[in-house]
């Protein structure tokens, strides 16, 4: 027997009357056509109702404010509900641009139905005077968007503590998160459109706070269609921090131009960063050379060719020195020389290479200093000969005791050495006078060192033996002079100054 689920073999099990197996074959082909027919309408049913709108949520609006809600509001209005409905409509213009417009043409009665651009949901509008309904529905489509996320997304756009706001081909804010609200003045009363902060297509701006401290933001936009995304950063740390470093290169620009050291300042790539009137004054380097930025073996070679460099024995192993020296980068190598010039004028010349591999070339005229330090050590140098050429022995002690000078007459009277490494003080040569000097005579003589230095009577002189004198005098600053001479060299120098006085 067949039977719409293959052939019924009924014979082998029991023996049935032909009338009574043709109804049963009967009821169970009925049933089979039944079964099928309810499975197939159940999934039409489900599949009528995955194609019908479903509701999103549901707002109404009394005068503006929000009354009653529901659905997943929150993930149409960006994570909470909206106190008025200027930020509900703000909300929705992200996904229906034209709401903000045709609400407005609406008027206080009629209905509004809008699509978004991608098909996927409505919104409706049934306004009757002071009431407001909106509805936002989903339409069927496969590949759906899930308002879920559309509200984390809005969420966070919502919550971001970037100034984010939407204009639309029109200029007019359509919609702002709550960082662009908080910055509305307080009396402000919300309302369509929303109030414009910052300036069409500007890239910066500056803004008052609440407390009245300027606030300076850096713009970004990002056209979405018809609209743009606007993005406001709040740069005011890096502006002071940028104002500050301004200021203290400015700063450092007038210490550097009123300093007589002349300067010169390379950047990492060893060209001309910055300079100081000092050194064109210094090296006679032309302003308009030194704007062009040249390298530093450029601005040497300028240099040498300009005479203020002078010839090195060998330039290329100066030049390779120099070179080394910027290569390494060590804050401790510098290169310090003094340049002798032809006109007569002497400069002390330092580079300074730095760790990120700049280089600081500075050039001090010390020809002041040298002509001082000449001249003093020829007046030096004059006095030991005057010292030297005298018949007297003398040496000056310091207040703390130590040898300063002693001519040739003393180092030959005691059988010293002049280039004598041994220190000698006036400890030391006590001990030297007391082992040929009795020790009375040599106290009596000395007395002097006893009392205050103004109360020592100079140029006395006390014999120490029948062939020694010696005399002790204070020359200021503490120090002591103390001389001998024989006795027999000046009964020999007498007459000849009796003469010549007499003369």
């Amino acid at each position: 027997m067949e039977s719409p689920f293959g052939t019924i073999e009924l014979s082998g099990f029991l023996s049935l009357p032909p009338w009574l197996a043709t109804t049963i074959s009967a009821t169970i082909a009925a049933s089979a056509t039944a079964g099928m027919l309810w499975v197939w309408g159940r999934k039409r049913s489900a599949q009528r109702k995955a194609n019908a709108p479903h509701s999103i949520a549901t707002l109404i609006f009394e005068d503006g404010v929000l009354i009653d809600s529901k659905g997943d509001v929150d993930a149409v209005v960006a994570g909470a509900l909206p106190p008025n409905k200027a930020q509900a409509v703000a909300h929705l213009s992200l996904r229906f641009a034209d709401l903000p417009r045709k609400l407005a043409a609406l008027g206080h009665y009629g209905v509004l139905s809008l699509d978004a651009p991608d098909a996927q949901q409505r919104l409706t509008v049934l306004r009757r005077g002071g009431l407001t309904r909106v509805d936002l529905v989903g339409l069927p489509g496969e590949g759906a968007l899930p308002t879920r996320d559309d509200g984390i997304l809005g969420a966070l756009a919502a919550a971001s503590p970037q100034v984010i706001w939407v204009e639309d081909d029109q200029g007019c804010v359509v919609w702002a998160n709550q960082s662009y609200l908080d910055l509305l003045p307080p009396q402000v009363n919300l309302g369509w459109p929303l109030p414009s902060l910052f300036p069409a297509k500007a890239n910066t701006a500056s803004l008052a706070t609440h407390e009245g401290k300027p606030r300076d933001y850096h713009i970004s936009q990002i056209s979405r269609g018809a609209q743009t995304m606007c993005f406001a950063l709040d740069v005011t740390a890096q502006t002071a921090a940028e104002a500050a470093r301004k200021q203290f290169l400015n700063g450092i620009a007038q210490i550097y131009a009123g300093l007589p050291m002349g300067i010169a300042l390379f950047d990492r790539q060893r060209r001309l960063m910055q300079f100081n009137p000092a050194l064109t004054d210094l090296t006679d380097l032309s302003t308009s050379f030194l704007l062009q930025r040249p390298s530093l073996a450029g601005f040497f070679d300028r240099l040498r060719a300009s005479h203020v460099l002078p010839e090195p024995r060998n330039y290329l192993d100066w030049r390779a020195k120099l070179t080394s020296l910027e290569a390494d980068g060590v804050l401790h190598s510098s290169l310090s020389e003094t340049w002798h010039l032809g006109d007569g004028r002497t400069f002390r010349v330092t580079a300074q290479p730095y760790p990120d591999n700049a280089m600081a070339v500075l050039f001090e005229d010390i020809s002041p200093e040298i002509r001082v330090t000449r001249a003093f050590r020829a007046e030096i140098d004059t006095l030991h000969g005057v010292i030297g050429a005298l018949e007297e022995a003398i040496a000056v002690f310091a207040h703390s005791g130590n040898l300063v000078v002693a001519n040739a007459a003393y180092y030959q009277m005691w059988s010293l050495p002049p280039d004598g490494v041994a220190p000698l003080s006036l400890e030391t040569e006590f001990d030297r006078w007391h082992k040929q000097f009795s020790a009375s005579a040599l106290g009596a003589a000395t007395a002097g060192l006893r009392q205050p230095e103004n109360d020592r009577t100079p140029h006395v002189w006390s014999r120490l033996d029948p062939s020694t004198e010696l005399r002790l005098s204070s020359i200021g600053g503490g120090r002591i002079m103390i001389g001998f001479r024989s006795l027999e060299a000046r009964r020999l120098l007498e007459p000849e100054m009796t003469v010549r006085h007499i003369a």
